[in-house]
C-alpha cells in the first residue's frame, strides 16, 4: 500500500490538494520495491551477510585464521553501510536470501572439524569465491548508483578487492 498526495490547479480559486492510497491491485505507480539499484544493494546484503557467516564459522581455531575475525567483522560494517545505503535510497533492507547457500555453509563446517591442508584449501576456494563474487556485486552497483552513493561504493569494494588479494597470498 502506497499513500500519496498531489498537488494541481483544480479550480480558478487556486490549488487543490488530493491524497489517496494505491492498492498493490489496483497500482500503476513504480514503488521503491522495484527498483533494479535496491534490489541490486538488497542481493549485495544478502551476499555480505553470506560472508560474515562463511568467515564465521571458520573462527572455531582462532589461532590457525586469526585475520578472519578482522575479515568478519569488516563484513559487518560492509552491511550495515549497504543497510544505510537501502535505507537513504527509500528502499527495505530485506533479510533472506534469494539463494541458499546452506550446501556451502555445511562444506565449511565439515572442513573445519577435518583440518587438513586439503580441506584448507577447499576452505580457502571458498571464500576466495564469496569474495570475487562480491567484487563483481560492487562493480556492478557502480555503474548504476547515484553519485551520492559512489564514494560509498568505491569504499566497500576496495575494501572487498583488499580482502580478496589477502586470500589469494594465503596458500
Amino acid at each position: 500500500m502506497i499513500i500519496f498526495q498531489t498537488a494541481g490547479c483544480g479550480c480558478a480559486n487556486g490549488l487543490k490538494i488530493n491524497a489517496g492510497i494505491l492498492d498493490r491491485g489496483s497500482a500503476s505507480a513504480t514503488t521503491f520495491r522495484t527498483n533494479d539499484y535496491i534490489h541490486r544493494l538488497n542481493r549485495t546484503l544478502q551476499a555480505e551477510m553470506r560472508a560474515v557467516s562463511a568467515y564465521a564459522s571458520l573462527l572455531i581455531n582462532p589461532q590457525e585464521h586469526a585475520n578472519f575475525a578482522l575479515t568478519a567483522e569488516n563484513h559487518q560494517l560492509a552491511s550495515r553501510e549497504l543497510i544505510r545505503l537501502i535505507v537513504a535510497n527509500r528502499g527495505i533492507p530485506e533479510d533472506h536470501a534469494g539463494i541458499s547457500l546452506g550446501l556451502t555453509r555445511s562444506l565449511i563446517r565439515l572442513c573445519t572439524l577435518v583440518p587438513t591442508r586439503l580441506t584448507d584449501k577447499v576452505s580457502l576456494s571458498t571464500l576466495r569465491r564469496i569474495e570475487q563474487g562480491l567484487v563483481a556485486r560492487y562493480q556492478k552497483l557502480l555503474k548504476m548508483a547515484p553519485a551520492r552513493d559512489q564514494e560509498a561504493l568505491l569504499h566497500l569494494l576496495a575494501q572487498t578487492q583488499q580482502q580478496n588479494s589477502a586470500l589469494n597470498r594465503q596458500r
